[in-house]
């Protein structure tokens, strides 16, 4: 039997917040934190492969372009910097 498992991710913070840290912290929890409870739940049910789609974000200032996957990654912002997380 074949069975197929398509899993999308929104996180988006709802909330202003006054406090730019708290506000910085927020979105890259929001983004750290469901993603790796959707790893943790692919792997329980034997997932093969996971496909992440990631951000331009990670890569911060542009080098050059159009950006592929050797240019370097210096992400600027807290929703990058999640976005290149590893865990």
């Amino acid at each position: 039997m074949l069975r197929y498992w398509i899993c999308i991710k929104l996180v988006k913070v709802n909330e202003v917040v006054e406090d730019k840290e708290e506000e910085d912290t927020s979105i890259f929890m929001n983004n750290l934190l469901s993603t790796f409870h959707i790893l943790k739940y692919a792997k329980s049910i034997n997932v093969k492969k996971f496909a992440y789609a990631s951000s331009v974000s990670v890569y911060g200032k542009r080098e050059y372009s159009p950006i592929d996957e050797e240019h370097p990654r210096n992400p600027q912002t807290p929703y990058g910097l999640s976005k290149y997380s590893r865990f």
